[in-house]
């Protein structure tokens, strides 16, 4: 007596398994850009922490790149730095984001923002500080940049008309 599978209940089981895949693709990879706006949420936190606490130390209220830069912040992750100006690091990237130190003047006084570097969501704009209008209370912003829908992927919603990134 035979023992063994026959052609036909291999082809059902390989089809079953090719089903199975192609709904769980889409799932992992909304996970995995979940588990990116928590790191990126953590680091847009502890950077302007980080920031708020220098200019306290300096006695200022509002951020000018003249001041200081990623450099002087009392934390480090990994971020290659980037962009300079007046001799100080206002940008830097990761290997999914770029984050910027945005000085007062651009109407998002002492936030702090990061951009998608890549993927389907490239360009997609996170602003992370004060609230306008309630002091001492925090908010992270999205602004999908005309990723419709991008937003939503984070289980946000898309706000502002332009990019706060560049």
């Amino acid at each position: 007596m035979n023992r063994g599978f026959t052609l036909v209940e291999i082809l059902i089981a390989v089809l079953i398994m090719g089903i199975l895949v192609t709904m769980a693709v889409p799932m992992y990879e909304k996970t995995i850009e979940k588990s990116r706006i928590a790191e990126v949420r953590a680091n847009l936190r502890r950077i302007y922490d980080a920031k708020m606490r220098l200019l306290d130390d300096m006695e200022k209220t509002k951020y000018v790149a003249k001041l200081f830069g990623f450099e002087n912040l009392d934390f480090s992750f990994d971020c290659s730095l980037g962009e300079e100006t007046d001799g100080h690091m206002i940008g830097c990237k990761s290997k999914d984001f770029g984050y910027s130190l945005l000085p007062s003047g651009t109407g998002n006084q002492n936030k702090v923002c990061a951009m998608r570097l890549s993927g389907d969501y490239k360009g997609v704009n996170f602003l992370f500080g004060e609230r306008s209008g309630a002091p001492g209370t925090v908010e992270l912003l999205c602004y999908d940049n005309g990723n419709d829908g991008a937003c939503d992927v984070f289980g946000m919603e898309s706000v502002g008309s332009e990019a706060w990134c560049k």
